[in-house]
């Protein structure tokens, strides 16, 4: 499986917005407790663009938040870096996680169809993402580095939670 990582695509004005927007104290997340089936800790979300979670209504394909347009220029960005195009996003959100008494969640895929993930960590964290050969065995160990992407195929993978502080991450998936 080809996974790319790249630290160094973002420009001023999108670093600016993360940290000053994105990370400030006043933007909103909301409590979630299950984003997906079997998960061992409830997380904090701000939905993009995507379908119902829990609690929150949100109409599938519609978007969800004024935030969704500036991250899909992220996707962008990143994309006209790496030749790479899609036709359609199927979910985006930001997770938010914090130190759980759990090594890392729930090993999971995103969606029972074939896509493509686009993960951007928004901030410094040790909570890494682990992609999976299988349930037990890991393939790869995305580390989380503040502004860096990586973009890899419908795979089982997993977060791990951070040891102090949050965790803050932008999913895309697409196709």
């Amino acid at each position: 499986m080809k996974i790319i990582e790249d630290d160094n695509f973002l420009n001023k004005h999108q670093k600016e917005q993360i940290s000053n927007g994105i990370l400030a104290t006043s933007f909103p997340f909301y409590w979630v407790k299950t984003q997906i089936k079997n998960a061992n800790l409830p997380n904090l979300v701000h939905v993009l663009l995507g379908e119902s979670l829990h609690g929150h209504i949100v109409e599938p394909n519609k978007i969800a938040s004024p935030n969704f347009y500036f991250c899909k220029n992220v996707l962008d960005t990143f994309c006209e870096k790496h030749n790479m195009s899609y036709n359609k996003i199927h979910r985006a959100c930001i997770n938010l996680t914090v130190n759980s008494p759990f090594k890392n969640g729930t090993i999971h895929n995103d969606h029972k169809f074939n896509y493509t993930q686009f993960i951007l960590y928004l901030n410094d964290s040790t909570g890494d993402t682990l992609v999976f050969k299988n349930k037990r065995k890991i393939l790869k160990r995305i580390k989380a580095k503040q502004f860096k992407g990586a973009v890899f195929g419908k795979c089982l993978h997993a977060q791990e939670y951070p040891k102090r502080g949050r965790r803050v991450v932008l999913v895309i998936t697409f196709s």
